[in-house]
This record gives structure tokens, C-alpha cells and sequence, in this order.
């Protein structure tokens, strides 16, 4: 029979029935319980299959609209225009 469990919090063995860790002090409203199972990072199941997922969210090209394709242009023409002014 096990008398500690692992402190979610820290790490560090608990004795059953304590009221908090003796290492970081973390008690059962803050997440001191004993049962560390619902604790850890929130991973992607093995099956989740990447180039799927990818594939769906960025399915089709980007649309641009005519102001944003305005605006590039302008944009390209001004640095060239600062750059000619800069360096002649």
C-alpha cells in the first residue's frame, strides 16, 4: 500500500491524508488532491494527424482585395522612391 502520491503542483511525495505538500504548500483548493490524473499538458491525442488538420485550415489561396493590392504597390513604390531619394 502506497502512503504518499506525487504533489501535482511540484513533484515532491505527499503523505495520504495531508492537509497540504510540505513543499510547495499547495493544499485541495489549489489543486492538492491525490489524484494527479486530470494534471499536465494538454497534448494532442497520437492519432491527430497534422497534415490533415493543416490541410483543413488553410484550405484555398488567400483572396486579396483590390485596396490591399493598391496599398502593396504604393508601398513597394514609396521605398523605392526613399531609396532613389537616399542614395542619389
Amino acid at each position: 500500500m502506497h502512503d504518499y502520491f506525487i504533489c501535482p503542483v511540484c513533484g515532491e511525495d505527499v503523505k495520504v491524508g495531508a492537509l497540504s505538500c510540505p513543499a510547495c504548500g499547495a493544499c485541495e483548493k489549489t489543486g492538492l488532491k491525490g489524484d494527479d490524473s486530470g494534471y499536465g499538458l494538454d497534448l494532442p491525442d497520437d492519432e491527430f494527424d497534422y497534415d490533415s488538420f493543416v490541410k483543413k485550415e488553410f484550405e484555398g489561396k488567400a483572396v486579396r482585395s483590390k485596396k490591399e493590392r493598391i496599398a502593396a504597390i504604393v508601398a513597394v513604390l514609396l521605398i523605392v522612391a526613399l531609396l532613389l531619394y537616399f542614395v542619389l
